[in-house]
């Protein structure tokens, strides 16, 4: 009977574990978003964004991350002075968040216990709380980073479903836009021809490149 007692012990504490994948655990078979034959290394992936390539994996092609959620608070919720020194780091938690404001910190607190512990980084450390409207609204904009990865879109559904909180993952995994140039947009010209694409995919004076434009890995 007691050792029944240690199995029922065991398979809750495994039931409770957060979702987050720590950073020297994910899957061998996890790989980082780059286009294949990106020998020109156009593409860039400062958050080390992850995707399952798993064979038979039930999150095949999830992508996963630990950086940047946006968190965009619909009222003020946390009141810090500006800085002078826009490269200030300013980190919060959860626990940070006025007691009053019970639903929300219980909700914040449900996505620790689903996918690990986490900061809230001020994004903008030189606006204040009391100048212009301006101000004040950027003064509640917050950068989540999750200690661990986590599935990008699991964590942001749930994010989303916190109350006066705008959330959404702010993606920065991006390649170097190609457009068509006027002289590939000819009457007859097949859409195929006219895409953003690859640079390696298409014929190439027909098309040129916008400094500093991205693509968005979706």
């Amino acid at each position: 009977m007691k050792f029944f007692g240690k199995i029922v012990l065991i398979v809750l504490a495994a039931s409770a574990a957060p979702l987050g994948v720590a950073w020297a655990q994910y899957p061998i078979c996890w790989t980082s978003i780059t286009p294949p034959n990106d020998t020109l290394h156009l593409f860039v992936n400062p958050d080390s964004v992850m995707i399952d390539t798993c064979s038979g994996s039930s999150t095949f092609h999830h992508r996963y991350a630990a950086k940047w959620f946006r968190i965009e608070f619909q009222k003020v919720i946390f009141y810090i002075p500006s800085s002078s020194n826009i490269d200030t780091i300013i980190d919060r938690g959860w626990r940070d968040i006025d007691t009053n404001q019970i639903i929300m910190r219980a909700a914040f607190d449900s996505v620790e216990v689903h996918f690990g512990s986490f900061v809230l980084q001020k994004a903008f450390p030189g606006a204040g709380d009391t100048t212009t409207l301006f101000n004040l609204l950027q003064s509640q904009i917050f950068l989540l980073k999750f200690n661990n990865y986590v599935d990008i879109d699991s964590a942001q559904a749930m994010l989303k479903t916190i109350p006066s909180v705008n959330a959404y993952y702010q993606n920065r995994a991006v390649g170097a836009s190609w457009v068509p140039s006027d002289l590939g947009m000819v009457p007859q010209t097949d859409i195929s021809e006219i895409q953003l694409a690859n640079p390696d995919s298409f014929f190439k004076k027909f098309y040129h490149k916008i400094v500093g434009v991205g693509v968005y890995i979706k």
